[in-house]
């Protein structure tokens, strides 16, 4: 069975793909996608065999999925599937790893394409496990010998030393030149020296036969040591000929096997009161003891922890490759392994542990001990600082007044940018005294905080460059450190009031002469830039529009000029063709909808501005109420106002009731499945223009990666929620009209 991802964003495409892999005999499994992170996601979590991927995706360039793929995973076939695209990219393609190309219009291809993209994989694949293999185990019989805890001593036929082993010298006290120079079996204690001379004699006189021996050696510094020889005439042996002494010291193996059985004595008590939860692993990784706080959090369900795999108890969302690497390592270095865990009591609660995996003996058997700290406060606490954190930096960053922090000695340490936008420059690392000078005071900020610690509208100002002088009012606070972990700081706020500053000191006569002045001047300059940016506006969106209209008609003709092709025109009763007639028709009930959406479009194009009258904005809010009340109360919402009843405005009423029920529905149709839905809505006159807000506690959108598209035309953001991706393209269209 074949795992086949494919990267498509029309289900149409997908679903002829499968139809003509299925036609051509292919056993297959398949996963699909359109977006960069789904891609790589599924990648990870689906692992294919093989990707079929197309060119022209609205979201992720097709080339730049291929130089991804390639450089991420080379050892994964990519076959590109694709409209007409050109000699040109098809060549592109292959030069970038592409197995082959198989136009969508000739789907027949993909069998063969498939069939080569597995015979390459297959090939590199070998290719690559038997060259890691060859270099895997030559190091690693180097390395088995080099650090080797036991000592190897090779003898000739003389019975001369010509190898030894790193390990020799640190078992035996003489360095590698000095045990060359005596013959070893003449130290060997005397009492020991009759039966390792036989066993030697035994081995020597049969080639290939292994024989084990203790005897007494003296080191060089400690004295008598008990040694464990292993002797292996391996003479006849190509590379080697000679006799193989594996060696180690045993001298401790008694006072260590004393020790063990009286720390055997204590085991019950700091084992099973342990704190911490506690289990014993075998080699097979089932528990085979756990103490009391296990048995407690864990079997409080009657389901009985030894015999059990750890994993079991372990939440499903833990990555198992992260485990058993952690095994793997543990049982190649014998050194504690540490991860972050996470366990699901017998009460199905779950709580995150800090895992720290160690060799032991248990009952002369070579186990591993799990020790598991529950850090479920530690873990919490630092999850809720981290939120609290970020919604400060919102506060901060998107407060309307400048924020901004300095050192005790003035340093502008962090501003958001409503005080940047004040001056000429970026305010960080400037000295706030040399930015803002204190209205008559020889004073400076930092000297008049430091002894104030709080000052409230404080008047300062900031002289441009080009001598313009800019006004502020600002508020500040010492915040002095006492426990030595930080320095002390300044925060404070500013507020520029240069306009309020500059009215104060005009007449009223000169106010209104300057303010026309100043109206005349920027209407004519934003009517100008108006038209400017209209033309650009109206060509950008006949550009995006002719694209968007191009690729959603195209998908729906070639579906089913491809389906009439599949028609069995000559047997009318063969069953395929109820099952294309009905493609046949959902292709065309496609077409139909986007014909009206974009007829829609074109409409609202043609005549933007509509036909203008004066009506009460609060009447028009309730009357749209009313006609969607039933689905107001369907989503349990509710809907408060905030109005000034007498706001009338001029405007086409019907693109009026199409953004706000737009708007409305929205709300209503993207709820957050966890709370009521809650709308407020508000309408106010500020500086000559309608004010009008919709607030709802729904689910939201993250303007930081969708701000740029969130008014383009087919933009979704919830796809699991249905809708076309058109209403707010047309709110904003209405409202520029």
């Amino acid at each position: 069975m074949i795992k086949i991802l494919i990267l498509e964003n029309r289900d149409e495409d997908i679903e002829l793909i499968e139809d003509q892999m299925r036609r051509s005999g292919i056993s297959f499994v398949s996963a699909s996608c359109s977006k960069r992170d789904d891609y790589f996601n599924k990648i990870h979590s689906f692992k294919p065999d093989i990707i079929l991927s197309d060119i022209a995706l609205p979201e992720y360039d097709g080339f730049e999925a291929l130089k991804e793929t390639k450089l991420k995973y080379p050892s994964i076939p990519v076959i590109i599937v694709s409209g007409v695209i050109g000699e040109e990219k098809a060549a592109e393609c292959i030069r970038l790893g592409a197995s082959c190309f198989v136009s969508k219009n000739n789907l027949e291809g993909i069998q063969v394409g498939i069939e080569r993209a597995r015979k390459d994989a297959d090939m590199l694949r070998k290719s690559d496990e038997a060259q890691k293999a060859a270099k895997h185990n030559q190091r690693f019989q180097e390395a088995i010998i080099t650090y080797s805890f036991d000592g190897i001593i090779v003898l000739d036929e003389f019975e001369k030393i010509k190898f030894q082993s790193q390990a020799t010298s640190r078992l035996t006290g003489y360095s590698k030149s000095s045990l060359n120079m005596i013959r070893l079996f003449d130290h060997i204690h005397q009492d020991d020296k009759q039966e390792f001379d036989l066993t030697f004699q035994r081995v020597k006189r049969m080639p290939g036969s292994t024989a084990m021996c203790k005897a007494r050696f003296p080191h060089k510094t400690t004295g008598w040591r008990v040694i464990e020889f292993v002797i292996q005439n391996l003479m006849e042996v190509d590379f080697v000929n000679g006799y193989v002494i594996n060696f180690r010291d045993i001298s401790e193996t008694e006072q260590a096997f004393n020790k063990v059985r009286d720390a055997r004595n204590n085991y019950s008590d700091l084992f099973m009161n342990s704190s911490d939860l506690l289990f014993v692993l075998d080699n097979n990784h089932k528990i085979i003891e756990r103490n009391n706080i296990v048995i407690h959090i864990f079997e409080s369900g009657n389901k009985e922890v030894v015999g059990q795999s750890i994993l079991d108890f372990s939440d499903a969302a833990c990555d198992r490759d992260k485990f058993q690497s952690a095994l793997e390592r543990l049982a190649v270095t014998g050194k504690e392994q540490e991860l972050g865990w996470w366990f699901v009591s017998g009460k199905k609660s779950k709580f995150p542990v800090d895992l720290l995996l160690s060799p032991v003996v248990f009952f002369d058997n070579p186990c591993i001990l799990v020790k598991a700290r529950d850090i479920s406060d530690r873990y919490f606490s630092r999850e809720a600082l981290e939120q609290s954190e970020q919604k400060y930096r919102t506060l901060f960053d998107r407060n309307v007044a400048g924020v901004f922090r300095c050192s005790s000695s003035g340093i502008v340490l962090d501003c958001n940018m409503s005080f940047a936008s004040g001056f000429d420059k970026d305010p960080i690392g400037s000295n706030i005294n040399e930015l803002l000078t204190i209205i008559d005071s020889k004073s400076n900020i930092t000297t008049l905080v430091k002894k104030a610690k709080i000052i409230e509208e404080l008047e300062a100002e900031y002289i441009h460059p080009k001598g313009d002088r800019i006004s502020f009012l600002i508020n500040l606070s010492f915040v002095e450190n006492t426990g030595g972990k930080r320095s002390s700081e300044i925060v404070g706020t500013a507020i520029n009031i240069t306009k309020r500053k500059q009215a104060e000191l005009l007449t009223l006569h000169q106010k209104e002469r300057l303010e026309k002045h100043i109206v005349d001047q920027t209407s004519h300059e934003l009517e100008l830039e108006k038209i400017t940016q209209d033309l650009l506006r109206y060509n950008n969106e006949l550009e995006h529009f002719a694209y968007i209209t191009s690729h959603n008609l195209r998908a729906p003709v070639v579906n089913m000029v491809m389906l009439q092709n599949l028609y069995n025109s000559s047997q009318p009763e063969d069953p395929e063709n109820t099952e294309i007639m009905e493609k046949m028709r959902t292709s065309i009930l496609k077409l139909n909808e986007t014909i009206s959406d974009l007829t829609d479009v074109v409409a609202l194009k043609k005549d933007p501005r509509g036909s203008k009258s004066v009506f009460s904005v609060y009447t028009a809010v309730k009357d749209i109420l009313k006609s969607i009340e039933t689905q107001v109360i369907k989503a349990g919402g509710s809907v408060k106002f905030q109005f000034d009843k007498s706001l009338k405005i001029n405007v086409d009423r019907s693109h009026f009731t199409n953004i706000v029920l737009n708007l409305l529905t929205n709300a209503i149709r993207y709820k957050h499945p966890d709370r009521d839905v809650v709308i407020q809505i508000s309408a106010s006159r500020s500086d000559g223009f309608l004010v009008l807000g919709i607030n709802d506690n729904g689910l939201g959108l993250d303007l930081a990666k969708t701000g740029g598209k969130l008014f383009d035309l087919y933009q979704r953001f919830h796809p699991e929620i249905e809708g076309k991706g058109l209403g707010l393209y047309l709110v904003k269209s209405q409202i520029e009209g």
